[in-house]
């Protein structure tokens, strides 16, 4: 074993390491995973890949091409609906800020708009699908940003040496398992110590950016030249114009203090070889179902290929007999001297019959019946199909026979996408780290670059607003909300619209977060809050701490809860500190009768009372000359004040 780490050593050596990394990666015959990935690439491709004619789709095989091989892929059909429930939502990601002021309402709102700009500029939500649909077939995906130094929002500009300067722009691209190499035994992600991506540039825009290094560029074998994955699918290309570039990123750790980027196409073609600017890996995996002890992922598509493969052996026998004997057959005796111009359209077999009176007579030949066992064992493997992937028939299009409840559909459709929450969760977790990596790339390789976003103002309407990396620097995280399963379906939301409809409207709130998965402990957090603090009053007035009362309190609760405090002997014994919570109990007790009805009405309710607010009692009117305050009249006495005289009616009609 070397004493040094190899990841430290000259660049043409860690790039000839690299080379056997690449060898072993593709020698898929020494991993069932990786041989998992080629055969359910090629199953999941099937219908194009083996039909062999362009003026048909079925393949013939046997010695004369006499049987029939039908491709129905229904596991790719459910594979494809798996992916449209998990990616139906459009990404709704909202940032977290370390800022702890009053500037932390900015903060968030610029990273909204920034994130929201990043997911419609990358079409994230187009992406989000080849994402989850690697991850099914292939048991893994990865997301993979950067900021792209070939390309930008401005013009580019030349340097002394004649060299292209861009700004720079934020890409992010989805890579198969193909195309990423790490050490797989290591269980955690964020514990592995380096990645290699490998991408596809033009070598024109690369001798652009480098012209050192034309001749090294011009020497390496394009795509087309290189066998790999893209050779099953397409074995003609026009130009020679795109090569593979390795990108290899070394994380910060002990033994590589700033860790290493070496970014190359050759051993004599290093683009790029210094520290790690971005300060970790900026590839992110998607593993839905993750293999015990390593960072594989389990496919899930595997779980179809077998029902799948026996269910297209079972179609095509059907199918080849069918195309075999589905034109009529005729058994023709030689001496039954029959014109089969007479009959056209039919396939005769003559035969010579054997001790038959008169020499026989045409009849039909019934060979295209078949077992009603075959399409029995064929609708089994396509019900084992549906088990498996848990997509029940409701969300195939065909509901199940004599469930016609929009309530019972509804909680089918939401079962079964329920099935799907570990696969929309690894893709949040991955989209959510995918893009905290797309605003560590703006903080730091454009901290100084001036940008814009269109951002929310009054009335809803986009301004422009410059920024530069410097005012994301204080983003946390971004967090990717999850949607509700049963809100996911037409039945489903018509359910909790009816629901909704039945039940007081300021209870739609809370139902509806409770339904997006809001814990209940926030529900009651009013009244847990208010526990915990009459509790920690109790606790200061029984070390001799005056704690003040105000208005807002709930006096009744706060009353009964103090009053309990008294039942311990140990405060009972102590005269001073009963007159410490006494004299809190007495200082509720005289707020509780000063305070406002409507006041009280509004901190329990969180509503206007009914009838609107007091205004106070109705100010007081002199007393009239002669009568009796209220308060000095004798009991009994007739209420009735003092009669005014009557105006005048015809004051201005004299004169």
């Amino acid at each position: 074993m070397k004493n040094e780490f190899w990841l430290i050593e000259p660049a043409e050596k860690v790039v000839r390491q690299m080379a056997r990394v690449h060898n072993e990666w593709g020698i898929y015959s020494t991993s069932p995973f990786r041989t998992a990935w080629i055969r359910n690439v090629l199953a999941y491709y099937s219908p194009v890949l083996h039909p062999g004619s362009w003026d048909t789709s079925l393949v013939f095989e046997g010695v004369q091409g006499e049987l029939v091989r039908m491709y129905t892929p229904q596991a790719r059909s459910m594979t494809q609906q798996l992916t449209t429930i998990v990616t139906k939502n459009p990404i709704s990601a909202k940032c977290m800020a370390e800022v702890m002021d009053n500037r932390i309402m900015d903060v968030l709102k610029l990273g909204n708009a920034v994130t929201s700009q990043i997911v419609e500029s990358q079409r994230l939500d187009h992406k989000k699908k080849q994402l989850v649909e690697c991850a099914i077939v292939s048991g893994i995906a990865f997301t993979y940003t950067r900021m792209r130094t070939d390309r930008g929002e401005k013009e580019p500009i030349l340097d002394e040496n004649g060299a292209v300067i861009y700004d720079g722009q934020i890409d992010i691209t989805v890579h198969t398992p193909f195309d990423v190499y790490y050490d797989s035994t290591i269980p955690t992600w964020d514990d592995i110590p380096w990645v290699e991506v490998r991408t596809i540039k033009s070598r024109w825009d690369l001798i652009a950016q480098f012209p050192e290094l034309t001749d090294e560029i011009l020497a390496i074998p394009s795509v087309a030249q290189v066998a790999g994955v893209k050779s099953w699918f397409e074995r003609v290309t026009q130009n020679d114009d795109m090569i593979y570039v390795w990108e290899l990123y070394v994380k910060p750790c002990a033994s590589i203090p700033k860790g290493r980027m070496l970014f190359y196409a050759g051993e004599k073609c290093v683009f790029y070889d210094d520290v790690n600017a971005y300060k970790c890996i900026p590839i992110e995996p998607m593993i839905p179902e993750q293999v015990m002890g390593t960072t594989l992922g389990y496919p899930q598509f595997t779980n179809l290929m077998a029902c799948q493969e026996m269910f297209d052996n079972t179609i095509s026998a059907q199918a080849t007999n069918i195309s075999s004997f589905a034109v009529q057959n005729i058994a023709m005796p030689r001496s039954a001297n029959v014109n089969v111009q007479e009959i056209a359209g039919m396939r005769f077999c003559y035969y010579t019959p054997q001790n038959v009176p008169g020499g026989g007579k045409p009849e039909p030949l019934n060979l295209m019946s078949s077992s009603p066992e075959n399409f029995k064992f064929a609708d089994y493997m396509e019900n084992q199909m549906m088990k498996m992937s848990n997509l029940n028939a409701a969300l195939r299009g065909t509901p199940q026979p004599g469930v016609t409840s929009g309530v019972a559909i509804a909680t089918l459709s939401a079962n079964a996408i329920e099935f799907t929450t570990s696969i929309q969760s690894a893709m949040n977790d991955c989209l959510s780290r995918t893009l905290k990596h797309a605003i560590n790339c703006l903080t730091k390789f454009g901290s100084n670059i001036e940008r814009y976003v269109m951002m929310s103002g009054t009335n809803d309407q986009l301004v422009p607003k410059n920024y530069t990396g410097d005012d994301l620097k204080n983003i946390a995280g971004i967090r990717i909300s999850m949607q509700n399963p049963l809100m996911q379906t037409v039945a489903g939301r018509l359910e909790i619209a009816e629901k909704l409809l039945q039940m007081p409207r300021d209870m739609w709130g809370q139902y509806v977060s409770i339904l997006e998965g809001q814990p209940l402990s926030k529900l009651t957090n009013d009244e847990l809050s208010e526990d915990d603090l009459i509790e920690a009053e109790n606790e200061e007035l029984s070390k001799g701490n005056q704690v003040p009362s105000l208005i807002t309190d709930d006096h009744a609760k706060h009353i009964k809860k103090h009053a309990a405090s008294l039942n311990d002997p140990r405060i009972r014994l102590q005269g001073e500190y009963n007159q410490i919570f006494l004299d809190h109990i007495q200082e509720h007790y005289r707020l509780a009768l000063e305070q406002d009805p409507g006041l009280t009405a509004m901190i329990r309710t969180g509503k206007m009372p009914e009838g609107g607010l007091m205004q106070g009692p109705p100010p007081q009117q002199p007393p009239v000359p002669g009568s009796i305050p209220p308060n000095q009249r004798p009991t009994g006495m007739p209420t009735t004040e003092v009669a005014e005289p009557a105006p005048d009616m015809l004051e201005n009609q004299r004169g």
